[in-house]
């Protein structure tokens, strides 16, 4: 990885961060898509060149979180 992921990588993290207290001060349910990336043994095999956006597996990494929280959550649509 390069500087310029590392930098980007930093703000990710920061943006994150901020996210997750936005949702918890405002009572607003949030899946935790950054922690199942953080679960695969190397999750840069799941982002594009960039470092930051998925590519199309780490799409399915994400599929999968979404869906693992509607179903633990109970979620109904009609």
């Amino acid at each position: 990885m390069n500087n310029n992921i590392y930098f980007l990588t930093n703000w990710h993290e920061r943006y994150n961060i901020e996210v997750f207290k936005l949702a918890i001060n405002n009572n607003v349910s949030i899946i935790d898509i950054t922690s199942k990336f953080l679960e695969q043994k190397d999750y840069s095999l799941f982002l594009c060149e960039d470092g930051i956006h998925p590519n199309e597996e780490g799409h399915k990494i994400i599929s999968e979180a979404i869906q693992e929280h509607i179903s633990k959550k109970k979620i109904k649509f009609n």
